[in-house]
């Protein structure tokens, strides 16, 4: 697919196409994706950071992404767009040791410092 297509296909998505996608034309956006023209023919993309700067999106092994066509650009920005994205499986809810857990954890503690625990030789357990 070529850029006007992908255009005409982001506008279908919903509001905001002027913030999910643009063309470099010697000036960077703050659009999600910026398809940047390389020499040769190839194509990269450019993400905001934020702060009015922009730099390449790179892959998972820190390289940047080059494309050898305005199709294979066109084509990774709409996956992109389109793919939903993970969902984080949910958090074990976290559980207080009782009181015993955390002498045995505290007496592991002081045993593997070669220490003996303050608290045991006065009989305080620590509780208020």
């Amino acid at each position: 697919m070529k850029y006007a297509e992908l255009a005409e296909r982001v506008k279908e998505l919903g509001p905001g196409a002027e913030y999910t996608l643009s063309w470099y034309d010697g000036v960077y956006s703050e659009a999600d994706y910026t398809i940047v023209p390389l020499p040769e023919g190839r194509f990269t993309v450019y993400r905001p950071s934020g702060r009015g700067e922009n730099f390449p999106d790179y892959d998972a092994d820190g390289r940047e992404r080059v494309f050898d066509s305005e199709d294979a650009v066109c084509d990774f920005v709409w996956a992109k767009l389109t793919t939903p994205k993970p969902t984080k499986a949910p958090s074990k809810p976290f559980v207080m040791p009782t009181p015993e857990q955390l002498a045995e954890q505290r007496r592991k503690a002081f045993e593997s410092l070669g220490r003996t625990d303050p608290r045991g030789q006065s009989g305080d357990d620590g509780a208020v």
